[in-house]
Formats: structure tokens, C-alpha cells, sequence
């Protein structure tokens, strides 16, 4: 079955892709797609941008007017989503809304887009948003991905994905172990160095000590 875009009012401008959006990488960076919008017309297009998931998606531009027989291309760049939000992206939707800007006009297209959002002069397109992962292998799966919900801003999305938390864990424990083998290699090697000196120190210091005594004697 071939997608289609969900598209209101007649059509303004071309757009590419058509109906789906889609994201690939890795999900736990940052990740970049383009949408280009073709003004065919002899007239001055505006368009803007928006979303149901204003946290995960930074769009640039996000309103513009485009200039006729000209186009615009859009970047949106995805934060790294969390294991819930990778799992229904499919749920996320760009709207696309576009109208014809009259010559005359000096209003900007942000504000005069929000004042007619319900004329019919408006051209809404809806894009689906959809992710495809790129790992090469199993240790290339991200830690950033996982269960948590919560957005703190640092870059920490929780727990890791389940799994693979069992393998670092171990390697964390591996590391621990060579570290304590390591400290008592060193602790070894103190107490023998000091033995050695001792007895070099006993043993030498003796027999000086009895030459001088055995000297004075004489």
C-alpha cells in the first residue's frame, strides 16, 4: 500500500519526502533529516513547522517564506529518544502548514500563520516520523537508550538496556579485579624491597661495626 501524507486544503507546495520522515543512526546521538519544500508557484509561499514532541525535535528553519519557483530546506535534528519514545516514534507527526503571503505584507510569517491557523487558506501536510537503527554490533548499542522517561538535561537517560547492563557489569568487575591483582603485586614488591634492605642493612652493618671494634682493640 502506498503512503500517503494527511494533506488539507490544496496543495501549495512540493514537498519531499511525501508522507514519511524518517531517522537513521544511532539513537543515542544526535540525528539529522531533511525535508525540502518546492514553491512551483509565481507567488511568495509561507510556511512553518510544528510537532507533537516539541523536546525531541529542533527544527531549522521553523518558518520562512520562500520566494516563487524557489525552495527551502529544512533540517530536523532528533534528540536521543529514551527505549518508550524509540519504540512509538512512529507516533510523533511534523505538520507542515503553508499559505500564499501577498506582496503587500510585512507582518512575520510566524505571527501571521498563528492568526489564520484556521483560515482555508492554510495547507496542512502531516509527515510521519519513523527511526531506523544502524548498529553493526551488539557492543554498539548505546547506553543512552533506555526505560526512564524523564529528560534531566545532562544527557543521562537511566538504566541501560536491558541485557547489556549484565555484560557491563561484568567488565566493570573484571576491571575491579585486575586493579586489586595489581595492588597486591605492588604491596608484594614493597615488603620484599623492604626485606632486602634490611637484611643488607643487618648483615653489612654488622660486620662494619665488629672491623671497628676489632680495630680499636688492636
Amino acid at each position: 500500500m502506498v503512503k500517503t501524507a494527511v494533506t488539507r486544503n490544496p496543495q501549495l507546495l512540493i514537498i519531499r519526502p511525501e508522507s514519511e520522515l524518517e531517522f537513521v543512526g544511532d539513537p543515542s546521538q544526535v540525528n539529522t533529516s531533511q525535508i525540502v519544500l518546492q514553491n512551483t508557484t509565481d507567488r511568495k509561499i509561507g510556511f512553518k513547522v510544528l510537532t507533537n514532541a516539541p523536546h525531541l525535535f529542533f527544527v531549522r528553519p521553523a518558518f520562512e517564506v520562500i520566494l516563487p519557483y524557489s525552495q527551502c530546506c529544512i533540517s530536523v535534528m532528533v534528540q536521543p529518544p529514551n527505549s518508550k519514545e524509540l519504540e512509538n516514534f512512529r507516533h510523533h507527526k511534523l505538520m507542515i502548514q503553508s499559505i500564499v503571503v501577498q506582496p503587500e505584507s510585512t507582518e512575520s510569517i510566524d505571527k501571521f500563520i498563528a492568526r489564520n491557523a484556521n483560515s482555508p487558506e492554510i495547507m496542512e501536510t502531516k509527515l510521519i516520523c519513523a527511526f531506523k537503527t544502524t548498529y553493526t554490533s551488539e557492543l554498539e548499542l548505546p547506553l543512552a537508550v533506555s526505560g526512564d522517561d524523564s529528560h534531566d538535561g545532562t544527557g543521562s537517560r537511566g538504566n541501560e538496556m536491558p541485557g547489556f547492563g549484565d555484560d557491563i557489569m561484568k567488565f566493570q568487575e573484571s576491571l575491579r579485579n585486575k586493579s586489586s591483582t595489581q595492588m597486591k603485586l605492588c604491596l608484594l614488591a614493597v615488603v620484599v624491597a623492604v626485606v632486602a634492605f634490611l637484611a643488607y642493612y643487618f648483615y653489612f652493618g654488622v660486620n662494619v661495626d665488629g672491623d671497628a671494634e676489632n680495630e680499636t682493640e688492636d
